[in-house]
């Protein structure tokens, strides 16, 4: 049907040949900031070490709307059972383990020497060091801020907009 209005009602889903899209997902995407969404799937990113699915995403994101912080979010994030367990890594693991899931590479020498450093004097919380390490790559022009830009987007893709769970397909 071209150049037709159609009204629809209590549809989630519509189909068009090979696109799908999911009314329910977009309706959300309106009503909480599209940070708050990409921050929610970056978690996913940097504690699951794969892409949201969208029945998760969209858990989670309904609970910001309803008034759960971010910083809280994070913090059931680290108690799930598919999240790293950070009690039993050293420091250095650790760093390496968030530089590999974060930035898909090793740290570099500075950036291990810093936030070993920072681990040291308790200056960081180590279940801090995800987000900050994530932030920090966010906040520069940087090959790495690029690499997780793509990321993301592919998350709010594969999980938002095309609304897929296949947790298997999801591996970063």
């Amino acid at each position: 049907v071209q150049d037709t209005d159609l009204c629809v009602m209590n549809v989630q889903t519509v189909v068009f040949n090979d696109d799908r899209i999911n009314l329910d997902a977009l309706q959300k995407l309106v009503i909480v900031p599209t940070e708050a969404v990409e921050f929610i799937a970056r978690l996913y990113i940097a504690y699951f070490n794969r892409l949201p699915d969208a029945e998760g995403l969209r858990h989670w994101v309904t609970q910001h709307q309803h008034g759960l912080s971010l910083d809280t979010i994070t913090h059931y994030f680290l108690q799930q059972d598919e999240a790293i367990d950070l009690r039993e890594m050293t420091d250095q693991v650790l760093i390496e383990t968030a530089y590999r899931q974060i930035l898909s590479r090793a740290p570099d020498a500075v950036g291990r020497e810093y936030w070993g450093e920072t681990l040291k004097s308790e200056d960081l919380n180590r279940s801090d060091l995800f987000l900050a390490i994530m932030h920090a790559a966010l906040s520069t022009d940087s090959a790495d801020r690029d690499q997780l830009n793509e990321i993301s987007e592919l998350a709010m893709y594969f999980a938002w907009h095309s609304g897929l769970s296949d947790i298997d397909s999801a591996s970063v």
